[in-house]
């Protein structure tokens, strides 16, 4: 085992905790973090479209963004 590797396994992110969308935004805010930073280290290859995709997607869950509204064809 490498050193890299060993680094690796010293440092493990909190388990992003239950979505709870009554608590405060700072908490709301500090959950989706650990969330992403699950996705980004489950997902070492993404490109910038699935970063900004996912990070929405996230907010979103969390409440903390509004879901993009639908656009209606004419």
């Amino acid at each position: 085992m490498n050193s890299r590797m060993k680094a690796s396994l010293l440092f493990q992110a909190p388990e992003p905790p239950q979505r709870d969308l009554s608590a405060s935004l700072e908490d709301r805010e500090r959950g989706s973090r650990v969330e992403f930073a699950k996705w980004r280290e489950a997902h070492p290859n993404f490109t910038h479209n699935e970063l900004l995709d996912n990070w929405k997607r996230i907010r979103v869950a969390w409440n903390i963004s509004k879901p993009d509204k639908k656009k209606t064809r004419k």
